[in-house]
């Protein structure tokens, strides 16, 4: 955003505005939330690029390992998918561990990756879910990790949906503050907890403080130690 201000104000505007402590912090905050705004109107593979996914890839792989020991030390699964794999680093670490892993994910850059790592991946858009490859398929255990924030508000009852008809067991994490790149639904996990609920799934509170505490201790990247969510299929 001072970019662009500096090509619509006179320099003498300019050099005020950085001697101002509280319009450089306007600035910093209001820069971020216009950056949104632009997005919007961005192609999500411009979005969510290469530049993207480098990142996350890079700082999410160590993290990965660590995941997918907890998830099947606490869990047991024979079978998992993660919706929204991303570059298939969990996917890599639930197949090093032994389970039959399958992804889905939209992006091209983040399907590239998983390509490189030849993982079974489906592409499919999550907005709403279209996912016509299944053929009705169920698994040990679903993951969604920091997907739901980033589906407009009218698709995250579908995404929740989606995920519950894949299995009875799922564990769910979202940006509850808007810190990712184009946050369209940003919401707390009490939101989420609702959703599931009305699906027929219950908050399994003790297996969320372990998986929380653990990942929290063992160094996991903080937007998957924040707020890990496992949620039970209610008998």
């Amino acid at each position: 955003m001072k970019t662009h201000l500096k090509r619509w104000l006179p320099a003498p505007v300019i050099h005020r505005l950085k001697q101002s402590k509280t319009a450089n912090r306007a600035l910093d905050i209001l820069g971020p939330v216009a950056n949104r705004w632009r997005l919007r109107n961005v192609p999500f593979d411009q979005v969510y690029d290469d530049s993207y996914f480098e990142l996350i890839d890079r700082t999410s792989k160590e993290s990965s390992s660590i995941m997918a020991n907890s998830l099947v030390s606490l869990f047991h699964p024979s079978s998992a998918i993660d919706v929204g794999c991303g570059t298939g680093s969990l996917l890599a670490a639930l197949e090093t561990a032994g389970i039959d892993a399958r992804g889905i994910e939209k992006a091209q850059s983040a399907l590239a990756y998983c390509r490189q790592r030849n993982l079974h991946v489906i592409e499919a858009d999550l907005s709403p879910p279209d996912v016509k490859d299944l053929s009705g398929e169920r698994f040990d255990l679903a993951t969604c990790f920091e997907v739901g924030h980033q589906v407009a508000r009218e698709h995250a009852a579908p995404l929740v949906a989606f995920l519950c008809r894949l299995a009875d067991r799922v564990v769910f994490s979202a940006d509850p503050g808007g810190d990712d790149r184009l946050p369209l639904n940003p919401k707390p996990p009490r939101y989420w907890i609702d959703l599931f609920a009305e699906e027929g799934f219950g908050f399994d509170e003790k297996a969320s403080a372990t998986l929380k505490e653990d990942w929290e201790r063992r160094s996991v990247a903080h937007w998957f130690s924040r707020y890990p969510m496992v949620f039970r299929k209610v008998s």
